[in-house]
């Protein structure tokens, strides 16, 4: 093709579901009456850019973005030789970029060399289009170049980048939403041109103005998020995703016991075997095979992206329960006419914050709450006495969350949340509920990574994971196609449903191992952990 362009879908991913589709399943939906209105440098390739930019010769665009990420920058289209690594990291607020380039020569840095305002331009897709592609720009923050000696021709850059939404960073003004936590951040995504994305269909119980005044978007969600509030078994996160969607996720609604325990969701199979010779994908999207969405490292899932190559826990428990304590006791005051006539200890009000635990799980799973209690006659023979030290009232946080001025004489009046004043009933608490619940997914969660470019899990998503015991024994039957009963045992304590906290795209030119340049990483976590024995 002598003009490749790449224009972002604004329609959902096939990741994400509509709110059309089967809600027994709980899922990130993205809502279809609010539309992305972004619009991205131009991004083509012009065969007149050179004999053997692209890929050794070849001057077809059809593995573009597919064998190697399609990037742009300035007026350089980027050859596939030049990008020696990359990593995109969905750990944070909004996505970020870090480039690794390598020139033969100084062509780039003298033309082309990135300068304020100037942009990452990516392009990345899968081998079917029946999932959507990622199209992003990226502002780059700060990058460096290292040309060694003057009598050397080649360089390396290293760039920097976040993504780029227009007036997202714009701070000189002041301005107020009226609504819910939920109904602000739509509000918010329409005016920025962006989507929204949620998991729970019903709206929180937050109802106030929310003045943003000399802040960035990202500290203003931050502030809403913070102090969103629905109930004692909700709490919240936000994130915009690589498809501009503003994301607005009740995360104990993937915690919590549904009903679709052993519930799959179905997504589309993408091919990552011999992927450096791979031709161009699939173009019929009625094609594209069905796939269980789910993370193992059985030997028959080896071909695709949801093969797990390499997998570790990490403990942080005792940390944050030392920084955080096993719950919070929230103080506050009431202030207004009404609660000054009475008794001054009625003006003060007391809520314990403690974690939302699954209630079907709590007599059945291990809650990270301190060391397992010793019980004489109770535990295996052999096993020696311990102190059953008291942690849970040891390590109890008090908070002080201010005074909450209130606006009517009467709190019984008519309002979105029964409540009128200048914030929400549980403006003060809902900092620390927040907090509190999100510290518990922090204490413990699982590192997984896959070959290839797996855009079928998206952040935020829960997706099960199956871990096997005896992998190589299985690994060795799949190779083999022997029927033998060999011993298969699946790891009980790390299998189950987890949440997706954050997900990093690599690229290594110089992974020659794997079948794909393409690694993706997971950070995996959950509040319930399985015992390693059935009781």
């Amino acid at each position: 093709m002598a003009d490749y362009k790449f224009d972002i879908k604004t329609d959902a991913p096939a990741s994400y579901s509509t709110p059309e589709d089967d809600k027994s399943i709980v899922r990130l939906v993205e809502d279809p009456d609010i539309k992305k209105t972004i619009k991205f440098d131009e991004m083509s390739y012009s065969p007149n850019y050179g004999p053997n930019d692209i890929q050794g010769g070849d001057k077809s665009t059809d593995d573009m973005g597919l064998l190697f990420p399609a990037i742009r920058i300035n007026d350089m289209m980027m050859p596939r030789s030049c990008i020696t690594k990359m990593k995109i990291s969905m750990a944070g607020f909004v996505p970020t970029i870090v480039l690794f380039l390598d020139f033969e020569d100084r062509t780039f840095i003298s033309k082309s060399m990135p300068k304020d305002g100037d942009m990452i331009s990516l392009f990345l897709r899968s081998s079917t289009n029946a999932l959507s592609y990622i199209r992003a720009d990226f502002i780059i923050t700060s990058g460096g170049s290292k040309t060694g000696s003057t009598l050397s021709s080649r360089c390396s850059l290293k760039l920097f980048g976040r993504m780029y939404i227009d007036k997202f960073d714009v701070k000189n003004t002041c301005e107020a939403y009226a609504g819910t936590s939920k109904n602000v951040l739509m509000q918010l995504s329409k005016k920025l041109g962006i989507g929204f994305a949620f998991n729970d269909f019903e709206d929180s119980n937050d109802y106030q103005n929310w003045i943003r005044c000399r802040e960035s978007i990202e500290t203003f969600v931050g502030n809403v998020i913070s102090h969103a509030w629905k109930d004692n078994t909700s709490f919240f996160k936000s994130w915009i995703d690589l498809y501009y969607n503003l994301c607005y996720v009740n995360v104990n609604k993937f915690l919590l016991s549904d009903g679709n325990e052993e519930k799959v969701d179905m997504t589309f199979f993408s091919n990552i075997v011999d992927a450096y010779n791979l031709q161009s994908p699939e173009q019929d999207v009625n094609e594209a095979k069905a796939t269980p969405k789910i993370l193992t490292n059985a030997a028959n899932f080896k071909r695709g992206p949801f093969y797990i190559k390499n997998w570790y826990p990490k403990n942080v428990s005792t940390g944050i329960s030392l920084s955080v304590g096993y719950s919070t006791s929230v103080y506050q005051f009431l202030h207004n006419q009404e609660i000054l006539s009475k008794d001054q200890n009625d003006s003060f009000s007391l809520l314990e914050m403690i974690p939302a635990y699954d209630p079907k799980k709590t007599d059945s799973n291990i809650i990270l709450r301190g060391r397992s209690r010793y019980d004489s006659g109770a535990n295996p023979d052999g096993e020696m006495e311990r102190v059953n030290y008291n942690f849970v009232d040891t390590y109890n946080r008090v908070a002080w969350s201010g005074v909450e001025y209130t606006m009517s004489d009467n709190d019984k009046d008519t309002s979105p949340n029964e409540w009128k004043g200048n914030v929400h009933k549980n403006y003060g608490n809902a900092l620390y509920h927040n907090e509190q619940n999100l510290a518990e997914l922090d204490k413990m969660y699982l590192y997984v990574e896959v070959s290839g470019l797996n855009l079928q899990i998206m952040k935020g998503e829960r997706v099960p994971v199956y871990i096997l015991h005896n992998n190589k024994i299985e690994e060795d039957r799949y190779n083999s196609f022997s029927k033998n009963d060999l011993p298969i045992e699946g790891n009980r304590f790390y299998s189950g449903y987890y949440y997706v906290d954050s997900i990093e795209y690599e690229y290594d030119l110089k992974n020659t191992e794997d079948t794909s340049p393409y690694t993706t990483k997971y950070i995996l976590k959950r509040r319930e952990w399985p015992t390693p024995e059935a009781i």
